[in-house]
């Protein structure tokens, strides 16, 4: 199968370079896409902040997602950020339109950050990156907070009437100025990451 090779300059002034360089080879399923990705970050004395950093494992199952833990890992980041909920003014996804994580996921979010949030998942254009998701999505989250508009999620049409209420985006975008993001990964085995990135003052 070909592959599609990609490189981005997402960011570059004279205090922040981000590079992200990615190695696609697309398989489809019929809910699920597979990408394959090599991503690569740099920062050098970035007007970006990490604020908050949670990470846990439910270790119930290897691909059956726990609410409640997503939900702690996200809990830890806002504690350690000592940010309020409502600060944060969009989420990153883990997002991978499986029925059991995208339901558990959005409970979730809906419980720390209520349902008004701004949330889309990259894995919408891109696929399931595996182990690159995490520094990818992040990437492109920063990149889209400093130009304030944000990607929906692709081919979003219909919610699954399972999933809780949040202010999902479509697949036209939004313009949103925030100067706090949450990003998002939930993976195998149960694994949660939430990081909270701010722009530097």
């Amino acid at each position: 199968m070909e592959s599609i090779i990609s490189v981005w300059l997402v960011a570059e002034n004279p205090t922040i370079t981000i590079i992200a360089i990615a190695a696609t080879t697309p398989a489809r399923t019929p809910n699920f896409l597979l990408g394959e990705k090599l991503t690569a970050t740099l920062l050098f004395e970035s007007e970006l902040l990490v604020v908050g950093f949670g990470c846990n494992s439910d270790g119930s199952h290897v691909t059956r997602p726990q609410a409640d833990t997503m939900h702690r890992a996200m809990e830890i980041a806002l504690q350690q950020s000592g940010l309020e909920p409502q600060s944060i003014g969009y989420v990153s996804a883990h997002g991978t339109a499986t029925d059991q994580g995208d339901v558990a996921e959005s409970h979730a979010t809906n419980r720390l950050l209520g349902s008004n949030i701004p949330i889309s998942a990259l894995k919408s254009f891109t696929g399931h990156t595996l182990g690159a998701c995490g520094a990818l999505e992040a990437v492109v989250a920063i990149n889209m907070m400093n130009e304030s508009w944000f990607h929906g999620t692709a081919n979003l049409e219909n919610v699954d009437p399972n999933c809780a209420e949040l202010d999902y985006l479509d697949s036209t975008g939004r313009k949103i100025k925030t100067d706090c993001i949450m990003s998002n990964n939930f993976a195998f085995g149960g694994i949660n990451t939430s990081l909270i990135f701010v722009k530097a003052e």
